[in-house]
């Protein structure tokens, strides 16, 4: 199997993974972390092709890689994501049962790209067997935009997913994260990044509910930066050298008061999701949060969402099925990436 280069564009950093898939096994060669270019990417959409064509390409030279295939995972923020059950037929009237329903029951526009798998089956109350199909449309514009950038990046054959996918392909293939067996209990795994957190509920070793929630770290910069008159540049740069703005610490008071809003807010997104999947699902309660994505690094976060969910929670640093000399921040920012090389080319 030759060596795949895998890309997650974030709105803050371009994650690349360049590694190989094999006989269930994924093994890491190299990760790079490079600054997105500035004005290229909004809200997932890309802004400057040519800027994220020549980073890549540079990243590539600088760091002696060569690689034909290529993985490109995307956010595609504000994809329409449902599940829908339905009886099994033929792919043709499958298709078409699956885009009538989400366009007459969830009004995502006619020209949407829509893409579904199976992720479960059960028999009903009137005993007939249902398939239970995990479906997302997204804006044909931005998948346009995505294919377009493929074409004029130097790989002989690439392939797209979605975030949402990579991560189910990712924690579908590890026994483990942490030590601890994924394939029997439930979990929330949690994606914070800049600008979006992604949020995956995993139970009985399958995806069982993803939501995704317009607020990021970088929320925490700008208010900061616009109620203190401090520059945003300055709260990362403290952010990164592990500053605590969760503690309640009197030290912390002047930035805790002002952040207080914003951590109210994720923490009650994520009671909400808890409440959902819980009365969805008709299944207990979660047993554990896993954290990963660039604003899980924040000095503070898992022990603050520990006392305010009542529930463990911690920074992910090892996989199952997954080999290479990996740091704990590589693992952190780079699952997408790594999502995404499982394939076969």
């Amino acid at each position: 199997m030759s060596t795949i280069l895998s890309i997650d564009i974030g709105s803050n950093t371009v994650k690349i993974a360049a590694g190989e898939f094999k006989k269930s096994n994924l093994t890491i060669q190299k990760v790079i972390s490079a600054i997105t270019p500035e004005y290229s990417m909004e809200k997932g959409r890309i802004k400057n092709q040519s800027a994220l064509v020549e980073l890549i390409s540079d990243a590539m030279k600088n760091h002696n890689i060569k690689a034909s295939h290529a993985a490109l995972t995307i956010n595609a923020v504000g994809a329409v994501v449902r599940d829908i059950d339905l009886p099994n037929g033929k792919p043709k009237e499958l298709e078409a049962m699956i885009r009538n329903e989400m366009i007459r029951n969830y009004h995502v526009d006619p020209a949407d790209v829509i893409q579904f798998k199976a992720v479960d089956s059960f028999v009903n109350e009137s005993g007939s067997s249902m398939i239970t199909y995990r479906v997302v449309a997204l804006d044909s514009d931005l998948v346009e935009e995505y294919h377009e950038f493929a074409k004029n990046l130097p790989f002989k054959s690439i392939a797209m997913d979605i975030n949402m996918n990579s991560i189910d392909k990712l924690l579908q293939l590890c026994s483990n994260v942490n030590g601890t067996d994924i394939k029997e209990k439930t979990f929330l795994f949690m994606d914070f990044g800049g600008k979006v957190t992604s949020v995956y509920l995993h139970s009985g070793g399958k995806q069982r509910f993803f939501r995704q929630m317009e607020l990021g770290s970088d929320e925490i910069e700008k208010r900061i930066g616009d109620i203190a008159l401090i520059q945003p540049s300055e709260v990362k740069k403290s952010k990164e050298s592990g500053y605590n703005y969760f503690s309640q610490d009197p030290s912390n008071e002047k930035y805790f008061s002002v952040l207080k809003p914003f951590f109210y807010e994720l923490t009650d997104e994520l009671r909400t999701i808890l409440r959902f999947y819980t009365t969805r699902y008709k299944a207990g309660g979660v047993d554990q949060i896993f954290l990963f994505g660039s604003g899980s690094q924040m000095e503070g976060l898992p022990e603050y969402l520990e006392s305010n969910l009542s529930l463990p929670a911690e920074r992910i640093h090892s996989l199952g099925n997954i080999s290479g000399t990996l740091s704990e921040q590589d693992m952190l920012t780079h699952m997408n990436a790594f999502g995404a090389m499982i394939r076969t080319v």
